[in-house]
């Protein structure tokens, strides 16, 4: 995505460097970037969503979360 998804918006995230763990689930926050300076050289980090998945894969990384927050550019509207 290149614009911050509304929040209520169902979303795919495909993990870039293992397209296998793709999980769907629905926009619940928004986190935009905050710049910031590193030796005197502004930095623009990518905005955020948080996303409330469907179902917890066997190969999720937060075992009492069922939310994560990936930067908008990996997520796609379904």
């Amino acid at each position: 995505m290149d614009k911050m998804p509304d929040i209520g918006t169902r979303v795919r995230f495909t993990r870039e460097d293992k397209p296998e763990r793709t999980v769907t689930g629905t926009v619940v926050t928004h986190y935009p970037s905050q710049p910031f300076y590193v030796d005197g050289k502004k930095v623009v980090p990518d905005d955020a969503a948080e996303i409330k998945v469907d179902s917890i894969p066997g190969w999720w990384p937060y075992p009492d979360y069922d939310t994560f927050c990936p930067p908008i550019h990996e997520l796609e509207e379904i």
